[in-house]
């Protein structure tokens, strides 16, 4: 297989990656130590996104010459706004958890000890829970 091969090889499985679990029929949740590149991409293509209060966020391409995959470009936009995305790509910035959740990229920012035990915590809920805390 040709370098050219692999290197298209490699993008499909990528598109397939992210488009299944965009796809996915039931809830996805990502719970967020910092996450770079990929793990970012992995992440937006989730449902909602959990962030630890020590977590960042950065596209992080730009520091090794790439120009996104996994579907980044398109999975920011959709979140957080064409010029916003925009600036995370060209930039590479450490976004930290609040500016995150205050820009929408991610849902939520919860204590750091907490952040793999709250998506569980999210979806177990009752439909009665969900709807006496949403009352309110």
């Amino acid at each position: 297989m040709s370098h050219d091969e692999r290197v298209a090889d490699l993008q499909e499985r990528q598109r397939l990656l992210t488009g299944a679990l965009v796809s996915v029929r039931k809830p996805t949740i990502a719970a967020l130590p910092p996450a770079v590149g990929a793990g970012l991409a992995l992440a937006m293509a989730c449902d909602m996104r959990i962030a630890a209060q020590s977590a960042f966020l950065s596209t992080g391409y730009l520091k090794v010459g790439l120009s996104g995959d996994y579907g980044i470009a398109w999975l920011l936009t959709r979140l957080i706004g064409t010029s916003r995305a925009r600036e995370l790509m060209f930039t590479c910035d450490r976004v930290d958890a609040a500016k995150c959740e205050a820009i929408g990229l991610v849902n939520r920012v919860v204590p750091t000890t907490g952040c793999r035990r709250k998506p569980s915590r999210l979806l177990n809920r009752s439909p009665k829970d969900r709807r006496s805390r949403s009352a309110t």
